[in-house]
């Protein structure tokens, strides 16, 4: 007869919880009563139909379950339908319930067992050899009967093998109560107590009491004139292992004899370590002379291992397992217990600490990749991203899975989330990133709205720009990339667009566009790639498959012309190769006479040479300088450039380097070779050093010129270090003579003075220096720090009259809302109505009201901006517009809010309420706050409060974008609608 083996339910039963465990294991042909042996080959993937009509066959088409179970409801588990079962099939059901599910806890195979021993009870399907069985099964998941109540609702007579199962039972938890009960049932029964007998009592008695427990049964023992053997042995060891007695474990086991038994060598495997006592393990090993195991005897260990990770043993499982394999060349052999840490619900502080063990050990040396790929392909994110964030190397590829889950779940949302996330941990975002596994679930429908979204990410818009063209080119878009090229002068990868632009060509039936593009880009980018437009005519030529193409092909050539564009030498002959390839092309004569027009031929092999050090970055001039190195050849040139750039970026110690390697090569510094050492100490806040090099420089070539910035920086470091007087000297003393061409140039360095100012006497002081100089030109930043200096030190008074004559004699407003702000705080009328009407005299009065009401929004003076609102005429559409943008973009939801509620009962005649409500939208958009849009949008519904259609339109789009189903999404089609 054929005999369903056990294991093929463990395929049955990993399938119907595929979730927790994706991959079953096939294991070796073996006797149901016999040992039972595990070992994993490579995982073979099952599906839960495949495996259940492969079940349902084996089992004659008698077993059938007709619910499937899960981890997170167990107790629902169902078994219907079993009709009439063979006994050999109900004995397999119930043995995959026990240690043949080893990668289930506990809990779960007690729960299971007893779920289909009830079934088979009620079914009256319980014989002698289910009984047994499940005894057997109790004993392995650790289970104790209550042998009374067992014995009492069984609907068999017990056999011997019953007592001895039940004895072996109750003696696994040392609870020799019920054993000495079940012995006296055996007496009356006239059954023998043999070795089995007395080595289950040995056991429990050794669990209890140690070696002198067991001593006691051993003298009974040979009383009965039962011999002892390398059995009873084996379960005093056992006991001693399960009891956590080292010192008599040890003692004991240097005076016993042992032969290797797979069974007894595998328990007491298991009990030292559930007893954390994996160094015992090298005891047994070495005493059973150990030095390899077979690949069975392998396989029974990772079995034992697997239990004890389900047991929360997983550190003492990996040292246990290392033991046993310390001479396996596989670097893998530790990768399914990783998988089955992962399989439970172990802290991934721990699975990281066991990584470090197994990668100190030589093991692997990837343990931590290897156990975060396994989790981004369980899709357990969180664990994932712990992972990660121990990672000592990131690289952004290693995000992709994230980024692909995040965004199939929530869209944009989710994408710019992750994205954030990267950044944190210092990830360098690449192309292919943006391109292939961000941009695609996010809304580019609106170019410029989308980089206003993602802009508080800080991705570098020269980074964003060439895989959002790649993405719109490939939707065929060109008219928004064309925009884009208007709008936005940036350098892009010229190479990866050139076959993009090709297939735009062709199928767009538009070339001028596509030229106009072109010739745009190549403007930008002139000096990255001088023949982008030649690769992009190569592509062209090489996508035409019909005579139709062709005519659109000299037509893209003719408007290249037209436009000026040009090729090189090196793109026409690859041109003419590809023709020649192609005998039935069609006015081959009229596409080479445009392509003589369009070769430059002093464009030719230009590519081929070394860009200028001018043109190159820190890193290639870097690597330019180790191959003149190498070559002896001359480095001067490339050494001053590095000096240059070193010394605007502040690295000193670099600067110096580069100066002993000119004094080597006898090259005498220069003065401007000394000014950059000036700026470098400068920028390092080296003040004494810095004064230092300057008396220097002064004293070699007094008629040297310093930059402006230069001395301005010094005075600055200077008056931050409590050395007005002495900066003050310097100014003066460098710009007496000098004449200064002011500007946007240095600017920003005049700033940084001021606010380097102790005072509003030291800030006034410089002030009237650099506009009297002409240093810098009378401006709202060059003012702004000397009226925030009088803020500062709560001089009010001072600070309005400040204003007041800068307003007057300027027509300049420095930081008003800032001041308008203290004067409502303070409530001090006099002076705010001196503060608006000097702002009245500069900006009039609407824009003077407009003002005002920013202040009241800001400080949350609803009423106060209710009743402001009230008395003004109409706010201006623009000035609304530019003001909430400027919230939008600084984040001050309150504000928006505020105003928003402060005009919700205002006439429409009063302000286009519609433009802080999309301001509103627009911020929870760029926080990815999705949630906070929902909860605005019903606020107003709760306040019968009309949204405009504009505001419904963006919220549908918003919603949409972000992968918000109907069971999140706001019913807005019953909303009354107002346009403005």
């Amino acid at each position: 007869m054929n005999r369903m083996h056990p294991n093929k339910f463990i395929h049955w039963f990993r399938c119907i919880n595929f979730k927790a465990s994706p991959y079953v294991y096939p294991t070796r042909q073996l006797q149901l009563l016999q040992q039972l042996r595990f070992f994993r080959t490579p995982s073979i993937p099952y599906s839960a139909s495949d495996v259940r009509s492969n079940s349902l066959l084996r089992l004659e088409q008698h077993l059938k379950f007709t619910s499937k179970l899960t981890t997170s409801d167990i107790d629902t588990l169902a078994i219907d339908n079993i009709d009439n079962s063979k006994q050999e099939n109900r004995i397999s059901l119930l043995q995959c319930c026990g240690k043949l599910l080893s990668n289930k806890s506990l809990d779960f195979r007690r729960k299971l067992c007893n779920i289909i021993f009830e079934k088979f009870d009620t079914m009256n399907f319980l014989g002698i050899e289910e009984y047994n069985t499940y005894i057997k099964i109790c004993t392995e998941n650790e289970c104790i009967i209550d042998t009374t109540q067992f014995l009492s609702m069984m609907k068999s007579k017990p056999t011997e093998e019953t007592y001895k199962l039940l004895l072996e039972n109750v003696c696994e938890k040392g609870d020799m109560n019920q054993a000495y009960d079940i012995l006296s049932k055996m007496k009356e029964a006239n059954f023998v107590a043999d070795e089995r007998v007395f080595n289950a009592i040995i056991f429990g008695h050794t669990l209890t009491s140690g070696l002198k427990g067991a001593e006691l049964v051993l003298e009974t023992m040979k009383a009965a004139h039962v011999a002892r053997s390398s059995d009873t042995n084996w379960h005093i060891l056992i006991g001693l292992a399960a009891k956590g007695d080292d010192v008599e474990f040890t003692k004991t086991i240097d005076t016993v004899s042992l032969l290797l038994n797979e069974e007894y060598f595998i328990r007491i495997i298991m009990k030292l370590g559930l007893s954390n006592n994996e160094e015992l393990v090298k005891v047994v090993k070495n005493k059973l002379n150990i030095e390899a195991l077979s690949r069975d005897q392998l396989s029974l260990v990772q079995h034992v291992c697997i239990q004890l990770i389900h047991r929360d043993k997983a550190d003492i499982a990996v040292r246990i397992y290392w033991n046993f394999t310390q001479q396996n060349v596989d670097e893998n052999h530790y990768d399914f217990l990783l998988e089955e840490m992962l399989h439970t619900n172990m802290d991934p502080e721990e699975i990281i600490k066991i990584c470090g063990y197994i990668k100190n050990q030589g093991e692997n040396l990837h343990p931590l990749e290897l156990v975060t790929n396994k989790a981004l392909r369980k899709q357990q994110t969180e664990r994932a991203w712990y992972f990660l964030k121990h990672f000592d190397i990131l690289k952004p590829h290693y995000f992709w899975p994230l980024l692909i889950d995040s965004g199939s779940k929530n869209g944009e949302k989710g994408v710019i989330n992750t994205l954030a996330k990267m950044l944190e941990m210092n990830v360098e975002i690449d192309h292919e990133t943006l391109e292939v596994y961000t941009l695609p679930f996010c809304d580019i429908s609106s170019p410029s709205s989308f980089l206003s979204r993602i802009q508080h990410l800080k991705i570098p818009l020269k980074q964003l720009i060439t895989p959002l063209f790649l993405l719109l080119l490939k939707d065929n878009r060109v008219d928004v990339v064309r925009q884009l090229c208007n709008e936005i002068k940036l350098t892009v990868d010229t190479a990866r667009l050139a076959r993009p632009l090709a297939l735009a060509c062709l199928f767009n039936k538009n070339p001028e566009i596509i030229v106009d593009i072109m010739k745009k880009i190549y403007e930008t980018n002139e000096t990255f790639n001088t023949d982008f437009v030649g690769d992009v005519v190569v592509q062209s030529l090489r996508l035409l498959k019909q005579k139709e193409d062709y005519d659109d092909f000299l037509k893209f050539l003719k408007i290249l012309n037209n436009e000026k564009l040009t090729i090189t030498t090196s793109s026409e002959e690859t041109i003419q190769q590809i023709l020649q390839t192609r005998q039935r092309c069609p006015k081959k004569a009229d596409i080479d006479e445009q392509l003589d027009s369009l070769v430059d031929l002093s464009m030719s092999n230009k590519n081929s040479y070394i860009s200028h050090p001018r043109n190159m970055s820190v890193d290639e001039l870097e690597c330019h300088l180790v191959e003149l190195s190498s070559k002896n050849m001359e480095t001067r040139g490339v050494l001053r450039r590095l000096l240059q750039i070193h010394g605007r970026l502040g690295n000193h110690s670099r600067v110096q380097e580069i100066k002993d390697m000119l004094e080597k090569t006898g090259y005498e510094e220069s003065p401007g070779m000394l000014a950059v050492r000036l700026q470098t100490l400068i920028k390092t806040k080296e003040l004494q050093a810095a004064l230092k090099l300057l008396q220097e420089l002064k004293e070699k070539h007094p008629y040297f010129d310093i930059d402006d910035y230069k001395v301005i920086d010094l005075a600055t470091l200077l008056v931050a270090e409590d050395k007005f007087e002495i900066a003050v000297e310097l100014l003066t003393k460098e710009f007496e003579n000098k004449l200064v061409r002011g500007g946007l140039r240095i600017e920003r360095n005049c700033i940084n003075l001021l606010h380097a100012a102790k005072d509003s006497k030291q800030a006034t002081t410089l002030y009237r220096f650099l506009i009297e100089k002409n240093i810098c030109q009378p401006k709202n930043v060059i003012f702004g720090p000397v009226l925030s200096s009088y803020l500062k030190s709560n001089d009010i008074d001072n600070a309005v009259k400040y204003y007041e004559n800068i307003c007057n004699k300027y027509k300049c407003t420095p930081l008003q809302v800032e001041l308008l702000k203290v004067l409502v705080d303070t409530r001090n009328e006099e002076l705010l109505n001196r503060a608006l009407y000097a702002t009245i005299g500069v900006y009039g009065v609407i824009k003077t009201q407009m003002s005002l009401a920013v202040v009241f929004a800001e400080k949350g003076k609803k009423e106060l901006l209710t009743k402001l609102l009230l008395g003004v005429n109409r706010v201006p559409d623009a000035e609304l517009q530019n003001r909430c943008n400027r919230w939008v973009n600084d984040g001050k939801l309150e504000s928006l809010m505020t105003f928003a509620e402060a005009a919700a009962r205002l006439p429409s005649s009063k302000l286009n309420l519609s433009i802080i409500y999309i301001g509103i939208i627009r911020l929870f958009d760029n926080r990815n706050d999705i949630d906070g849009v929902l909860k605005f949008i019903n606020k107003l519904k709760e306040d019968d409060i009309v949204i405009p259609q504009k505001v419904t339109d963006l919220v549908d789009n918003l919603l949409k974008r972000n992968r918000k189903f109907p069971d999140d999404k706001i019913d807005l089609k019953d909303v009354n609608c107002n346009v403005f």
